[in-house]
């Protein structure tokens, strides 16, 4: 841009629209602004600003069983995280055909079951009504 917006002189509004420069990068901003509005995630970005999401993941946290919850999740992260540490350690490269031996083995068609299973729930969640306090509900 030619010059700061703040430096007196004409108004801020006149000078972007008399500065192509200007007019290019506030096209930009705009159409960038309306992408993330459209996703949604125009919202996420205000309610983390307004500090919304954590406030309301504490209350969550600290009422009812919240504390419960807190709890067991540790614990299972913590079993997780050793799960990973062995899986990693022992994992092997495979192929094609690796692939296709391993869909015949039942812990993997169960794990495989699962992750489908958690991908249609996160498929169903509606993002936007979480971020405005309305709860994971899923989509009818």
């Amino acid at each position: 841009m030619s010059g700061e917006l703040g430096s007196g002189g004409p108004e801020p509004l006149d000078r972007i629209l008399r500065d192509p420069e200007a007019l290019r990068a506030l096209e930009k901003l705009v159409d960038v602004a309306v992408k993330l509005d459209r996703s949604g995630l125009l919202d996420l970005a205000s309610a983390l600003a307004e500090g919304r999401i954590l406030r309301e993941l504490l209350e969550a946290a600290l009422t009812g069983g919240g504390l419960r919850i807190l709890d067991s999740l540790s614990e299972a992260v913590k079993e997780l995280g050793e799960v990973v540490d062995t899986v990693l350690e022992e994992a092997r490269p495979v192929g094609v055909m690796g692939l296709i031996r391993a869909l015949g083995d039942p812990e993997v068609q169960r794990g495989l079951g699962r992750l489908i299973a958690l991908l249609k729930a996160l498929g169903r969640l509606r993002l936007e009504e979480i971020l405005r306090g309305g709860g994971a509900q899923p989509r009818g």
